[in-house]
């Protein structure tokens, strides 16, 4: 091992020895050579300056056209040549005073521009370039930027009536601002041909000076003051079948809007009372609770909620009024209002004496059992969801039987149910059940919707009411 570190070091001395005799003797330089050094340049060079590129127009109107002059000067001692560049897509270099700039003199630049972005952006922003033979600045980028306002702008990006009873008319306002005229009127009201159209009425009214200074928005709406506006008053009157709908107006204004006028609504309508069952096992669509078939002895519960919604649900009492076996035992619980128009209650359906056997799978030749319960709502006097259940000896699973449910598809509701609804058109809604349910159960909790646009849990109402104009079908 002694012999072996020996022999490094005397290599690495002999070469350090060899080395520095090599330099000695021939003069050889130690220093690292530079790379890619940038030849200095001899003799007169152009110096181009631009004492300010960017060009901020302030607040602009949307569609309008701008323009500015940038100024190029020559700070060298030879000729500045300049030549166009390309631009974004908004902007051009509509003129160059000269291309050639001696020593000491300078050039004007004019950039146009149209405001033709969407005005949602809220800021504009463009460049042009600019080509030299500047040896420092080969090229310059001149901006052009500014805040745009539209011609028009409403209040709320749309109007949500969210959640509606069946039975209760609903009341949204929202606010239409313009701020390129200062006297518009509203010369039509258009609505779209959808299911909700009957069931919406739009009334509208000027704003006042006071209220065109107290504009409302998102923290991005421009400051300006609008030139005139009107308040928009969306109706929605009772009658619409529970779902979603959606909806949109069409204003038509003189002088004319090269935006278009449209207001978005959605409506989503729900049951007076409703039976939710946070799970697979029950069909908010075509209330039914499938227990599936059991074994003997064995026992079954199931916990669900019974909701009621909208302005009558207040002192909404319920009796289970008939069973269907008669082995099942309902239960309702206590009353919880959950705020959004919603109180729900507990609702516990159980089969606990399952020695006799039973047969409730329904099918072309079978029945199905039942819960029907009463209430004192003055709009829905009964709630009634069908029961699908078996007890049978050898049964190998518990809970609902696949093969039988398919089975099952092509047989209706017994007598009664919602609307005498097809169970094949049920058991396609149950495939998205458990997202069905976890949707109700926000809405249920009252749980806010993120960036929701504007929506109705009560009616709205202004000052202004008796000065509006006279109801218009959208």
């Amino acid at each position: 091992m002694r012999l072996v570190t020996t022999v490094l070091i005397a290599v690495l001395v002999g070469v350090g020895l060899g080395y520095a005799t090599t330099v000695a003797e021939f003069g050889l330089s130690t220093d690292l050579p530079v790379l890619d050094r940038p030849a200095v340049p001899t003799g007169p060079v152009a110096k181009a300056f631009v004492n300010n590129p960017v060009h901020d127009f302030g607040t602009m109107l949307l569609y309008e056209e701008g323009e500015h002059r940038f100024l190029i000067e020559n700070h060298g001692t030879a000729d500045l040549k300049i030549a166009k560049k390309k631009t974004s897509c908004k902007c051009t270099i509509s003129e160059l005073s000269r291309t050639v700039i001696p020593p000491g003199e300078s050039a004007e630049i004019t950039v146009s521009w149209k405001t033709s972005v969407s005005w949602r952006k809220k800021k504009f922003s463009q460049t042009a370039r600019i080509g030299t033979n500047d040896p420092t600045h080969p090229e310059i980028v001149l901006r052009v930027e500014g805040n745009l306002l539209p011609e028009h702008r409403f209040a709320d990006v749309a109007l949500q009536f969210n959640p509606v009873a069946q039975h209760d008319t609903r009341e949204l306002e929202t606010q239409l601002y313009f701020y390129t005229h200062p006297a518009v009127e509203i010369v039509e009201v258009a609505g779209q041909e959808s299911e909700a159209k009957q069931h919406l009425q739009i009334n509208y009214r000027p704003l006042d000076k006071e209220e065109l200074q107290d504009q409302h928005g998102d923290a991005d709406t421009p400051n300006e003051i609008a030139k005139c506006g009107y308040a928009i008053t969306v109706t929605l009157k009772p009658g619409l079948e529970p779902k979603r709908y959606f909806h949109a107006v069409t204003l038509r204004t003189q002088p004319h809007m090269q935006q278009t006028l449209r207001l978005p609504i959605s409506v989503i309508v729900k049951p007076d009372i409703s039976v939710q069952g946070f799970g697979a096992r029950f069909n908010t669509t075509t209330r039914l609770l499938d227990m599936g078939t059991l074994k003997p002895g064995q026992e079954y519960a199931k916990k669900m909620h019974l909701f009621v919604v909208g302005d009558q649900r207040q002192g909404v009492e319920f009796e289970v009024r008939e069973v269907v076996p008669k082995q099942l035992q309902v239960t309702i619980g206590a009353v919880e209002d959950l705020g959004n128009g919603t109180v729900r209650r507990p609702l516990q359906v159980r089969l606990s004496e399952t020695t006799t056997p039973l047969d409730l799978l329904g099918g072309p030749q079978g029945s199905l059992g039942h819960v029907l319960l009463g209430s004192t709502h003055p709009y829905t006097a009964e709630y009634r969801f069908v029961v699908r259940v078996a007890i049978k000896e050898g049964t190998e699973s518990v809970g609902a039987d696949k093969s039988a449910t398919e089975n099952f598809a092509g047989a209706k509701l017994a007598e009664g149910s919602v609307a005498e609804e097809n169970v094949a058109e049920g058991s396609k809604a149950e495939e998205n059940v458990a997202e069905e349910n976890v949707a109700e159960e926000k809405v249920a909790d009252g749980s806010p919707t993120a960036n929701a646009p504007r929506g109705a849990s009560g009616a709205h109402r202004t000052k202004h009411e008796e000065t509006e104009k006279p109801a218009v079908r959208p």
